[in-house]
């Protein structure tokens, strides 16, 4: 039987990251304050999607430097907005351009393996100066290979992220206005023995948010954000076969606050459970990836004030492969999350995205995806409802140069005083990236 593909899993986790911090794509994912504890590793190298496929004329050579190559690249980009603040009367248009310069580092070693990356996205809005954003982010994650059934994977991550429509922890007026910043630390270990790996994982993330510029010389303090959350998990996988295996995972969370809330009340420190069973697939030609359920269970220190979440957890990813030059994609979560809402204690965030990859040309690759989002706050009647849609063309030039153009549309709708106001926002971008 053929071993587990490691390298599969870190690789998507750094993929991951990468998408959270962009600023001008305006992602789902930059609503997820902490990233998943094992990153789902159900790619057998038996499909190619068209994301990841190679393409030679295209593709940047990089820099060799002893045993590592390096790849520097620098994009820029200009776009327009009809509602900069995202607000639900006051709409104002306004532009915005921005530049990325961003360097990545693989290593090429027959055994172990580093990857490192640097990324800046530095926004600025024509006529909006407290929507502009500097956005960047650091990473590192190495695999030593002890022997050649054991593996540890350390890990770290620093950067400055801003916060999306689709978060549900504040009143939607003051999303995009949000930053923090976000420090990851994490150390994983797998052992596998036949057809069978264990793995286990520690991480810590401290969130540290920034204070909102509101406007008219308001500032609106986030101190009563700050935290930290430790977590242990463990997870066991069989192959039933070359192409599918099953898991089940068991996690451990604990979330201490920094400060009080601004009102002086106790915080929303927490301990916090979670199950997922399930299965990894890899069907050449056909389908692969992962989907997970069970349970999650959230206890607060001062359940006078806050009572115990629980209820039905999901994780899933799947890719469908139609053809050679289509992919497409789905993906689900149910997570709790905590809420700074005031008579809210967290919420179940519920969403689902479906995305589609064409090579229209070998150098033309077109994409679109849908998102939705959907935050019930629990003991309440407050409902958050978000959706967003986007289109993107992508055009290779040669191996130095890329041009793109997005178009995108998110709408917010809210049921239920004090989660701010109901929004929508039409949004077009032109770029450009420069790579070696």
């Amino acid at each position: 039987m053929k071993r587990f593909n490691i390298i599969g899993s870190f690789t998507l986790a750094l993929v991951a990251t990468a998408v959270a911090t962009s600023a001008h794509a305006q992602s789902a994912s930059g609503s997820v304050l902490i990233d998943t504890a094992i990153p789902p590793d159900f790619d057998k190298g038996r499909n190619v999607s068209v994301q990841e496929k190679a393409r030679p004329d295209y593709d940047p050579l990089g820099i060799n430097v002893g045993s590592l190559n390096v790849f520097p690249s620098l994009s820029t980009y200009a776009g327009l907005t009809d509602n900069v603040l995202l607000s639900g009367s006051n709409r104002d248009t306004d532009g915005f351009a921005g530049i990325s310069p961003a360097l990545r580092v693989e290593s090429d070693w027959n055994r172990h393996q580093l990857r490192a990356r640097a990324r800046g996205d530095f926004q600025r809005f024509f006529s909006t100066p407290r929507r502009n954003q500097n956005n960047w982010d650091l990473g590192v994650l190495s695999r030593l290979d002890v022997r050649s059934d054991i593996a540890v994977t350390p890990e770290f991550q620093i950067g400055r992220i801003y916060e999306t429509p689709f978060s549900g922890g504040i009143q939607s007026d003051f999303t995009v206005l949000s930053s923090y910043l976000r420090t990851y630390a994490a150390l994983r270990g797998s052992y596998q023995a036949g057809q069978a790996r264990t793995t286990l994982a520690f991480d810590w993330t401290n969130l540290d948010f920034s204070t909102i510029n509101v406007g008219n010389g308001t500032i609106r303090s986030q101190r009563d954000r700050n935290r930290e959350a430790w977590r242990v998990t463990g997870q066991v996988e069989y192959a039933l076969t070359p192409s599918a295996t099953v898991f089940g995972q068991l996690g451990y969370e604990r979330v201490d606050y920094d400060n009080l809330l601004l009102s002086g009340a106790p915080n929303r420190s927490s301990d916090a459970v979670r199950f997922l069973a399930g299965m990894n697939l890899d069907l050449a030609g056909l389908l692969r990836g992962s989907i997970g359920v069970g349970y999650t269970h959230r206890k607060y220190d001062t359940p006078s004030l806050y009572p115990t979440l629980d209820g039905f957890a999901a994780q899933v990813r799947l890719e469908y492969f139609p053809s050679e030059l289509t992919t497409l994609s789905l993906s689900a979560s149910r997570t709790i999350e905590d809420s700074n809402i005031l008579g809210t204690t967290g919420y179940f965030d519920n969403r689902i995205r479906a995305q589609i990859d064409h090579e229209m040309l070998r150098n033309l690759i077109l994409s679109g995806s849908v998102d939705y989002s959907h935050q019930n706050y629990v003991g309440t009647n407050l409902k958050n409802d978000v959706v967003g849609v986007r289109g993107q063309a992508r055009y290779l030039a040669n191996r130095r140069l890329n041009l793109n153009s997005t178009i995108s549309y998110t709408s917010r709708n809210r049921n239920g005083a004090g989660l701010g106001s109901d929004f929508d926002e039409f949004r077009v971008l032109f770029g450009a990236t420069l790579q070696y």
